[in-house]
């Protein structure tokens, strides 16, 4: 049996009450949650639909309504499936976590533990074994014996701490209470036995270390009583070996293992790592162009991380970063950046740092930015008014209370438009007027202001301060000499001056030459769409160019697309903006020649001559 969470029988039950068709937008709208995840939802719902004689009809511009069989019932259809305790993605990082807590389980005791049929529980293992493979971890299914996981127990435990961190917070502390109940620990009694090893250490743990720190403490306690240990220097020669010796129940190798889990959490000073931090600090300052010493205590709390990572991955305890795909997407160049910087001392450190590592450092490094330099952006706005003064006055007094980040560079009739933009540097034009200006956004507006005025305007000022971050950046990692740009974009996935109304379309049609030589899956084309309903346009930091990507599942072979339109287009599930060019990047296990293609756009007059491609033979001529 297909069984469906409960916002999949909600689903059910609000197509079942509609007649006529209902777009996935309008679905996303009443669940309050993305179109992804409605997507998602509606194919386990197709699944169910399948085995239950009906189905989901589909229609282009129109949307989706439910198709019941002759004489079936939406209240039948509705107790034939299960209620489950837990999402399906949830259920599969349940399942692995405790399947480790326990050990060993038979199928009908794991399919209890999760709250699911067995045979759902069956199709959830087939995903759990695949998942389970990217840790280096085999699922056993045995005969008399249930089921369980192969592979060295330290690869063991660390995967049990990644899927741990990622979870939400209420199946964390499931999870926490489901450890002290199989270990027989004290919560307080780890929390004092931690504080005592701060105090021996003369260090400090931050509250995540802490949290992972006993986790760990917890799980060594359920796997050595369920039969499984560590086999590893003892470390009997620290300092700490005696504190955790003292209470825990644990052999010589299980206590080094859970000292090395000390080292990668804690601050330790001197040696090669505190120089190599202090030179990756002062490259990244040098490329922001920011003095760090201003702001010592975040200056160490970065360099804490820093080291804390170099240990993790000498020790392959390196953790999941649950925002990796959003960070590199919203933070690009940021994290393009960290990329080179960290790559750089990867030769001298003797290690390689994986991006989920490089990712915790660009949110630092992102917030230095946000701190030192976003914050001195200003947006200016000329207002335009044909009204008398005191309507003028009041446009001008209700703009600066409702919107006080924005910079009011005057307030001027029609008339005067053109004078005031040759000798002010306007962002965007606010007019209680209808006009059109080339190469300027304009927003009309109530003369009174109204709330949805002052919405739209701030969206214009969200737009333009990631334009400003963006272009900053991109004059910071701009090199000297590039590839040419038709050594990046091969003439057979280049699609010049097509007339497309629709972004996804847009997207679909540069699409088509990658999955024609199969360089992408057609699968890669919905997971762009999935990312730019989710989490926005950030990758339009170029004026009406979109850079588009997504998860690297669906990715046969590093490759690029360009797409160009005769006319610009709304792009973007929210805070749309205009777009006359697509470029599609797919990228199987690098960030393939991106900022080389950007430092070719970005030279001279090459933006404009870029969005308007009308030929392969006028992208030669770009350089």
């Amino acid at each position: 049996m297909i069984t469906l969470s409960k916002r999949q029988s909600d689903i059910l039950k609000f197509l079942g009450s509609k007649d006529e068709y209902i777009t996935i937008n309008k679905i996303s709208e009443q669940f309050k949650c993305s179109p992804r995840t409605i997507r998602n939802d509606l194919d386990s719902l197709e699944k169910f639909l399948r085995n239950s004689n009906g189905n989901l009809e589909k229609k282009p511009r129109l949307g989706i309504k439910l198709i019941l069989k002759k004489g079936l019932f939406l209240e039948e259809l509705i107790k034939k499936s299960e209620v489950d305790i837990y999402s399906y993605n949830n259920r599969v990082d349940m399942i692995i976590l405790i399947l480790i807590l326990k050990g060993k389980l038979t199928i009908e005791k794991l399919s209890n533990e999760i709250g699911v049929s067995k045979n759902t529980l069956v199709n959830d293992l087939k995903d759990v074994e695949k998942k389970l493979k990217n840790y280096k971890v085999n699922l056993s299914k045995k005969v008399y014996y249930g089921i369980s996981l192969e592979s060295e127990e330290e690869n063991i435990r660390n995967t049990f701490i990644k899927i741990y961190l990622g979870l939400e917070e209420n199946l964390k502390n499931e999870i926490k209470e489901r450890l002290k109940l199989e270990s027989n620990l004290s919560h307080l009694n780890i929390q004092y036995k931690i504080v005592e090893l701060e105090k021996l250490l003369g260090t400090k743990y931050s509250e995540e270390s802490i949290e992972e720190f006993e986790i760990a403490i917890l799980l060594s306690s359920c796997r050595v009583k369920n039969g499984f240990k560590i086999i590893k220097n003892s470390n009997e020669n620290r300092r700490e070996f005696d504190v955790l010796k003292e209470f825990l129940n644990l052999d010589i190798s299980e206590i080094g293992y859970l000292v090395t889990i000390s080292d990668g959490l804690r601050k330790t000073k001197g040696g090669k790592e505190d120089k190599v931090t202090e030179e990756i600090l002062k490259e990244m300052c040098n490329v922001l162009n920011i003095d760090f010493n201003k702001d010592l205590e975040f200056k160490s709390q970065i360099g804490i991380h820093l080291k804390s990572a170099i240990h993790r991955i000498k020790n392959n305890l390196t953790t999941e970063n649950q925002m990796l795909e959003e960070i590199k997407y919203k933070m690009s160049f940021i994290f393009e950046i960290t990329k080179q910087i960290l790559d750089s001392k990867e030769k001298l450190l003797g290690v390689k740092f994986p991006e989920s590592e490089i990712a915790y450092m660009a949110m630092y490094f992102d917030a230095i930015f946000e701190r030192n330099v976003k914050s001195n952006f200003t947006y200016n706005i000329l207002v335009v008014c044909n009204g008398g003064l005191a309507t003028s006055s009041l446009l001008k007094t209700r703009l600066n209370a409702m919107i006080p980040e924005a910079n009011i560079l005057g307030i001027c009739r029609v008339s005067d438009v053109e004078k005031k933009l040759k000798n002010e540097e306007v962002d965007f034009i606010v007019t209680t007027v209808p006009l059109a200006i080339k190469n300027y956004k304009t927003i009309k507006v109530n003369p009174l202001l109204e709330y949805s005025d002052a919405e739209k305007i701030k969206a214009e000022i969200y737009n333009k301060r990631y334009e400003k971050n963006c272009k900053y950046l991109l004059d910071k990692v701009k090199k000297t000499e590039s590839e040419g740009i038709t050594k990046l974009i091969k003439e057979e996935y280049a699609i010049f001056d097509k007339d497309i109304e629709f972004w996804e379309d847009a997207i679909k049609e540069a699409a088509k030459p990658l999955i024609k030589t199969n360089r992408i899956k057609e699968q890669y084309v919905r997971d762009i769409i999935n990312v730019i309903e989710e989490l926005g346009n950030y990758m339009v930091f170029i004026p009406e160019i979109a850079f588009v990507h997504a998860l690297p599942e669906n990715v046969n072979e590093n490759s690029m697309s360009i797409l160009t339109l005769k006319e610009k287009i709304e792009f973007g599930f929210k805070n749309k903006v205009q777009v006359k060019a697509i470029v599609l990047i797919a990228n199987k296990n690098q960030n393939m020649n991106l900022v080389n293609l950007i430092n070719i756009i970005t030279k001279n007059d090459n933006i404009e001559k870029f969005k308007n491609l009308k030929s392969y033979e006028e992208l030669r001529k770009i350089t």
